[in-house]
């Protein structure tokens, strides 16, 4: 009896270290008896079937057998086998959808009655058994069978075993002749009951252990969620293997301008404008897990294009390998970006290109003459008699008439020509793969412009400018100076004879 007592306290004991408060209490009874509740089911619709089996070995096999108590005892099981089989399931529905806190209370009391009433069955038919076979079969088939299908309270397990127990003891000792059998039999049953007890508690244990890790990661998962949603800035879940969207918070959504029905027909591709973008991604992202300050254009789903800075992380979501994504949308910083980086190439005055970018451009037009077959042209020009504008008029005359000179040329020249200014009143353009009898037309139409000019402003002073004309192939191998320096001497040819008074193109 005290090792009982010790047992008891043990079992209560470890069941405090994992006590639930009340709410997980009646979810977890819950979601146990709904467990118990179907394996009752299945065993009482297998019992109903195997129930005509037992009425024929009941009425034919056992005939001739004279043992009259035996054969109306096992009868007797048989029938409240099969009775209370019928009844259960014709209840089921109704006992199944009682989920308040009465109907799991009724559950319970059920599903105990349940157990009892089989572990008494058992031990009366392995009683019964001993005028027949003399053995214990049943009973140590329904102890295991209660013990590992049933995780209710260890306590009520082991009072229901402990006085089915004292009954199936004594019943034996007086139903058999063979002592030793007996003993045997005594110590087996014991240690199967033992046994039994200790599988309930483990059983028990582990359905608790369960719950509280699924209840812990419903709430990590619920607080993923919130802490998903209230986040400022858009971010979306999406599986590496195909790019599925399985979840985006609502920024996200008013971001790429999307509902909740159009994302489960999209996937992460649709998000950007160029796929490989993607593709490039994530083969960084297997090799180094996360990403972080991703610029990258997006696009949303009315097709407009924004700059976004983008960071990335591997995580198992629902057991599968996704990629956590938070996008910032930088699109009027890049614009600015963009902007300020147009002011470092363009010229304040005329709007055109600047130097540096005039020399970058010049730079690719002679790298692409080494690869392969194309020439371009380079034409140095100087305006003439803007230091007598300067001094006659000032400088702000000067300027008018340094972009006005600009707009002139800047009309007369294609779309894929470049026109920079080189300096003070000199500009330089570059005629990419054209032939010279293409180039020639055009600085023709720059000087019949610049006429035109001239004869239609009313200014004091004439607009006129020097040009020098060179032509670059790609069997050259001059430097950007170079090339610049023989545009320049053609063009300081033709200022010297403009300054001895004669026009000459």
């Amino acid at each position: 009896m005290k090792l009982f007592k010790t047992l008891i306290n043990k079992i209560n004991n470890s069941i405090k270290k994992r006590r639930l408060d009340s709410d997980e209490v009646l979810e977890f009874d819950r979601i146990n008896n709904v467990l118990c509740l179907n394996r009752i089911k299945v065993i009482s619709i297998a019992l109903i079937v195997l129930s005509i089996y037992f009425f024929y070995a009941d009425c034919f096999l056992f005939n001739t057998f004279k043992c009259e108590i035996y054969k109306r005892t096992l009868f007797l099981i048989h029938f409240i086998i099969f009775d209370l089989s019928i009844i259960f399931l014709f209840f089921y529905r109704w006992i199944i959808k009682k989920n308040d806190y009465d109907g799991i209370k009724i559950q319970k009391l059920i599903i105990k009655f349940y157990v009892f009433f089989s572990v008494l069955l058992g031990t009366i038919t392995s009683i019964n058994s001993q005028r027949l076979t003399d053995n214990i079969y049943n009973y140590i088939i329904i102890i295991f069978f209660t013990a590992i299908l049933f995780p209710i309270e260890p306590k009520y397990k082991l009072f229901v075993y402990l006085i089915n127990h004292i009954f199936f003891i004594l019943k034996i000792s007086n139903a058999s002749y063979d002592y030793y059998k007996m003993l045997a039999d005594q110590i087996n049953s014991t240690t199967v009951v033992v046994v039994a007890i200790f599988i309930s508690f483990s059983m028990y244990k582990y359905k608790i252990d369960e719950f509280l890790r699924k209840n812990r990661l419903k709430e990590s998962e619920l607080n993923f969620k919130k802490l998903f949603e209230v986040n400022p800035f858009p971010l979306f879940i999406t599986t590496i293997k195909d790019g599925k969207i399985i979840m985006a918070n609502k920024k996200a959504m008013k971001f790429y301008g999307i509902s909740e029905e159009k994302l489960k027909m999209l996937d992460s591709e649709d998000f950007y404008k160029n796929t490989d973008e993607r593709k490039l991604m994530i083969e960084q992202l297997k090799n180094e897990k996360s990403i972080e300050n991703y610029i990258v254009e997006h696009k949303k789903l009315s097709g407009e294009i924004k700059w976004v800075i983008s960071n990335y992380k591997i995580l198992d979501y629902k057991g599968e390998k996704c990629i956590l994504g938070g996008v910032t949308d930088i699109t009027e910083l890049k614009r600015m970006e963009d902007k300020l980086a147009g002011y470092a190439f363009i010229d304040p005055l005329t709007g055109i290109s600047n130097r540096r970018k005039g020399l970058e451009s010049l730079k690719e037009l002679i790298n692409k003459t080494q690869k392969g077959n194309y020439e371009f042209a380079i034409c140095f020009i100087d305006i003439n008699g803007l230091k007598k504008v300067n001094d006659l008029y000032g400088h702000k005359e000067g300027d008018f008439f340094i972009i006005t000179v600009c707009n002139t040329i800047k009309s007369s020249i294609g779309k894929e020509d470049i026109l920079f200014r080189y300096g003070g009143d000199e500009f330089i353009i570059l005629f990419p793969d054209k032939t010279k009898e293409e180039v020639d037309i055009q600085l023709k139409q720059i000087n019949n412009s610049i006429d035109k000019l001239n004869r239609i402003k009313n200014k004091p002073y004439k607009i006129s400018i020097s040009i020098g004309l060179y032509y670059y192939e790609s069997n050259m191998n001059l430097t950007i100076d170079e090339i610049i320096k023989f545009a320049d001497d053609k063009m300081y040819e033709q200022k010297i004879k403009y300054r001895n008074n004669r026009k000459i193109y």
